[in-house]
């Protein structure tokens, strides 16, 4: 257990780092489009980011599963660090901040992956779920706290001395990590996958693995319909707080800052209610109903004239959403981590998590024509029934009671 908790200690410690200085990048690198480059450039920038999810979702499942987790880890901080460079000499081409930023993206969706597959060597099966739930606390502390002082920050220096931060913060992960055993455990797979040697047949088998077993299935379609909801709930919160609800420019900010909030209880709730023998399944649609409830009750604050009570609530349905999600997502991820084939891991998880970004970019182009035609309550509202449809279609179907796959069984390497 104390290896356990040095581990532990040194992931999130590198998770840290590793947010704060891409959210400090991610802000600065807005303001610097925006200023210089203007509107159209900035939006391009952002759809560059949303392509990465194509590399994600193919490529970078077959590389998780093929090379050393470690070796994988290190050599795309490497990567990360040479995009950053290009970026750094560079400064003023907007060619050359469009490659660094495609570039970290992609870097930064395979690491994620290789990050989550890779928990099931580094530490013991009863202990991702803490790691996950402390990781996902830490990380949205910084989340909340750095864009705070990346306002203070950039001002008082250039985009090349914060792109210069941020290579010293991957450099710092690289090294932290450097420093993980990530053989601690040793699992041996139960699925023959040698003869998906080429890229295609991999990528096959990563398919045939996900819908050949039930539970896989219900988690991926689900997902689906709670990420294409998630896409359309980015797209119109701020206008529905800002537009809608008449919220000042301070209280969007409590607002949103609430929801970060509400993602961190999320993360510790998730901690203290993770069991071995608990129904993952049933677990998840149930806070994806509470998600759902709370999009719709936070939608009905439109029909509030009191402002700052229609405020209030807003605020505590909006953290209700960050904490349902957190607390949604964290056991997912930590039961995935612990019963999927280990040789198959970087495949699912890519397909997952690729398969995400696509949809949530399709909610948002939704939401895009959507806010021109129906009033943004509404919007909300619809946000919100799906999440409920979703659990509904659940109960009918009797998913709660899927058998669950089996925990893989590790054994302790040294």
């Amino acid at each position: 257990m104390d290896k356990d908790r040095s581990q532990i200690f040194k992931i999130i410690t590198a998770s840290v780092l590793g947010t704060a200085g891409s959210t400090l990048l991610a802000f600065s690198v807005s303001l610097y489009l925006l200023a210089r480059f203007g509107v159209g450039q900035f939006v391009l920038s952002q759809a560059l980011s949303a392509s990465t999810a194509i590399i994600t979702l193919t490529i970078g499942g077959f590389l998780v599963d093929r090379v050393d987790k470690k070796l994988l880890m290190q050599l795309l901080q490497l990567l990360s660090v040479g995009a950053l460079i290009i970026g750094w000499i560079w400064s003023t081409s907007i060619i050359a901040l469009y490659i660094m930023i495609f570039l970290l993206r992609a870097a930064d969706g395979i690491f994620s992956n290789n990050n989550i597959a890779a928990a099931i060597g580094q530490v013991e099966g009863d202990h991702i779920g803490p790691l996950r739930g402390y990781e996902q606390t830490g990380t949205s502390i910084v989340a909340v706290v750095t864009p705070m002082l990346a306002a203070v920050i950039y001002p008082l220096t250039s985009i090349r001395g914060v792109i210069g931060l941020e290579i010293v913060c991957e450099l710092l992960v690289l090294v932290v990590m450097s420093t993980v055993d990530f053989h601690r455990y040793h699992v041996e797979s139960a699925v023959d996958d040698e003869q998906s040697t080429s890229f295609g047949d991999s990528f096959r088998s990563g398919w045939q693995y996900i819908f050949n077993r039930r539970v896989l299935r219900i988690i991926l379609l689900s997902g689906l319909m709670v990420n294409l909801a998630g896409g359309i709930g980015e797209g119109i919160t701020a206008p529905f707080l800002l537009k809608t609800l008449h919220m000042s420019t301070g209280t969007y900010g409590v607002a949103e800052g609430m929801m970060s909030v509400g993602t961190i209880l999320g993360g510790l709730v998730a901690v203290r209610l993770m069991r071995a023998e608990q129904n993952m399944i049933k677990s998840l649609f149930l806070w994806i109903v509470v998600d759902g409830v709370a999009l719709i009750a936070w939608s009905l604050t439109a029909f509030i004239s009191w402002l700052p009570v229609a405020w209030i609530l807003a605020i505590v349905f909006g953290a209700t959403t960050g904490l349902a999600l957190s607390a949604l997502n964290i056991p997912l991820v930590s039961w995935l981590s612990a019963t999927v084939e280990p040789g198959m891991q970087g495949r699912v998880f890519s397909t997952f998590i690729g398969v995400a970004q696509l949809v949530m970019a399709a909610g948002g182009f939704i939401a895009t024509a959507a806010v021109h035609v129906l009033p943004l309550w509404l919007l909300l509202a619809i946000d919100g029934a799906i999440g409920v449809a979703v659990y509904a279609v659940g109960q009918l179907l009797g998913v709660a009671n899927t058998p669950e796959a089996k925990v893989v069984p590790q054994q302790q390497n040294g």
